[in-house]
């Protein structure tokens, strides 16, 4: 009888010791639970942040009004790799907070076991299409019209978004490289290296008083901003001139590249033209060896400068 009623017991006690073992299994996947949780919602607030940013992004691009990419506008009218590598990296730089509100998200769904996220990545690649098929949208040849006349090998560029078309000649192509341009050339012959690239900005004070300025200031900001890169920058020449029939501020000045044992001056000019509340730039340089064909060919295409 003693035996039966120790191993009653023992059995009792096992038992007993089973079920808090089970408890406390419980309540250890409870607390990893809640720990996954946590994490999983502290990834998706900070994700959310990003979206947030991502969407101011996408509505400063719309609310500017056809910000451009002349990588995008190469690769549309003529393909190359240095325009398809370019418009990756362009399209990447400009989608980095969605990229990471996405990869967030994927780690939010895999750490809370698929409980969170989902909403995230969806989210975050909406706003990521949409910024890509905008940039696309805004450079495509519905509102950059380019038509080849093959009777005399010029080419019509037109962009009826910001309002300017202008006239080139084969023998130069469009230039992906140039930095904030909506609009760049470059001869196509390599010997020669002239450039001539069209900018635009959105004015934020009165144009009055902008002008005013530009007479005042005679070049001199414009050689500063050159010096900061060339210390050897020298103004050459100041003048009014016009730009599609308006009236235009022209700056010359030259500067020497110098890398090692190699030298190249370049000469530079810089037209400014103000219509319509933006400020328009035209900016030409070329090396000063074929500085008079390059200048020559440049004024051919600046003729046909008009606005629309």
């Amino acid at each position: 009888m003693e035996h039966k009623s120790e191993d009653r017991n023992d059995f009792i006690n096992g038992e007993t010791s089973c079920h808090e073992d089970n408890h406390s299994d419980k309540i250890i996947d409870i607390n990893e639970t809640k720990k996954r949780k946590s994490k999983g919602k502290a990834l998706i607030i900070f994700a959310w942040l990003l979206l947030f940013l991502q969407l101011l992004a996408f509505l400063v691009t719309i609310v500017s009004e056809h910000r451009r990419d002349s990588v995008i506008e190469s690769l549309l009218s003529q393909f190359s790799s240095n325009a398809l590598a370019g418009t990756i990296g362009y399209l990447f730089g400009n989608n980095l907070f969605g990229i990471f509100a996405f990869l967030l998200g994927v780690i939010a769904w895999i750490v809370s076991k698929k409980s969170r996220g989902q909403l995230t990545i969806v989210i975050s690649i909406l706003l990521i299409s949409a910024n890509v098929y905008l940039a696309f949208r805004l450079c495509n040849n519905d509102t950059s019209i380019i038509n080849v006349q093959d009777n005399n090998n010029r080419i019509l560029h037109r962009d009826d978004i910001l309002g300017y078309e202008i006239t080139y000649h084969k023998s130069w192509e469009i230039n992906p490289l140039a930095p904030n341009a909506v609009f760049a050339l470059k001869n196509s012959d390599d010997e020669k290296l002239g450039v001539l690239s069209v900018n635009v900005a959105n004015l934020k004070m009165d144009s009055d008083q902008l002008r005013k300025f530009i007479r005042q200031d005679k070049g001199k900001q414009y050689i500063e901003q050159i010096r900061t890169r060339f210390p050897n920058a020298i103004l050459i020449d100041t003048s009014e001139t016009y730009l599609g029939s308006f009236p235009a501020f022209q700056t010359i000045c030259s500067y020497t590249n110098k890398n090692l044992d190699y030298e190249m001056t370049i000469i530079a000019h810089q037209i400014v033209c103000i219509r319509n509340h933006k400020i328009w730039l035209i900016n030409f340089e070329s090396p000063k060896f074929s500085y008079e064909e390059n200048l020559c060919i440049a004024k051919e295409f600046l003729k046909t400068f008009n606005f629309r």
